[in-house]
């Protein structure tokens, strides 16, 4: 019984050894993404706010049609009677600086989906061999104890059968010994 608890408490030593530590530092690792995910939403967040805010500006102005109030980009070759006419065009040259502001912080954006796409690209393509060796390792330690596991029982079967055969020649020698 004693060398049973034994296997048992190597096989609980041996998986918080192995998979509590590899699990821990992965979990330390996907705290570095979170943190720039959620700097990310918020980025996020604030550009949609200045969208939005953005859109009902130019909505306001295009409504008021005082084309000279619409801080227009440098390089417009339309006429202000051509963006009257189409909001469309007119939505893509008003607010010249709000609009490259906007623009930037799409890209901001844009930037902090790639960093997190390509870290835990790099993350995973960096760790995909140590994973398989630490499994690998984990899996070959797990057997050796069953195979211990495996032999301690194979060993019990064995003296409970060989106590069993003694127990049944001594009953049949005392059954001779009576009888003779």
């Amino acid at each position: 019984m004693i060398t049973w608890g034994n296997i048992i408490g190597k096989q609980i030593e041996q998986t918080e050894e192995y998979l509590n530590s590899f699990f821990k530092y992965q979990q330390h690792y996907n705290s570095s993404i979170k943190q720039i995910y959620e700097t990310r939403a918020v980025i996020q967040q604030d550009l949609e706010k200045f969208k939005s805010k953005l859109h009902y500006k130019k909505e306001r102005l295009f409504q008021l049609g005082d084309v000279s109030k619409w801080d227009l980009s440098k390089d417009i070759k339309l006429n202000p009677q051509e963006l009257l006419q189409n909001k469309k065009v007119a939505f893509q040259h008003m607010c010249d600086q709000e609009t490259k502001q906007e623009m930037g912080m799409e890209m901001l954006v844009g930037y902090y989906t790639n960093q997190i796409f390509s870290q835990t690209q790099q993350f995973f393509k960096q760790q995909q061999q140590e994973l398989v060796g630490h499994f690998i390792k984990f899996c070959q330690v797990q057997a050796f104890n069953i195979t211990d596991h495996h032999q301690l029982w194979a060993d019990a079967i064995t003296n409970l059968q060989n106590n069993l055969l003694i127990q049944q020649r001594q009953t049949q020698r005392v059954v001779v010994e009576s009888i003779g």
